[in-house]
């Protein structure tokens, strides 16, 4: 699910969209994030901790190429490229993002990009955790 907001990220945007989205998915599991600020944010810490959720502390700091999202989002502004969309407001730039998004689903590609996980981790391994793209 692909979801629009209106609004900025701001710390207390940040904590409801954490409470909305990824609260009840990282109980049994750690959260990984990047480094952004408003993620490592004292603040957003003590909503992660108040609610169980286990940061996983030692991800690399330039871990986008080991963020399935990340590797998503690129992919998905490739796509929009080459296809030369034009959006000449955020709701025409928003229904192309969640048509793709949808095309992308139904083509199984997100499972995809998941099961390239354990051979990037593999390289950031073997790079030092560095950049592998």
């Amino acid at each position: 699910m692909i979801k629009c907001r209106h609004s900025s990220l701001s710390l207390s945007n940040s904590k409801i969209l954490l409470n909305e989205n990824v609260v009840p998915y990282c109980q049994d599991n750690p959260l990984i994030h990047d480094y952004f600020p408003v993620h490592t944010a004292l603040s957003v810490r003590q909503f992660l901790k108040s609610h169980s959720v286990t940061v996983l502390e030692d991800w690399p700091k330039k871990s986008g190429d080991v963020v399935p999202l990340e590797t998503v989002w690129l992919d998905m502004i490739d796509r929009l490229t080459e296809r030369k969309v034009l959006a000449f407001d955020t709701a025409q730039l928003w229904s192309h993002l969640v048509e793709l998004w949808e095309r992308l689903s139904l083509e199984g590609y997100f499972s995809q990009v998941i099961s390239t996980m354990p051979n990037r981790l593999r390289k950031v391994i073997a790079n030092n955790g560095a950049w592998i793209r």
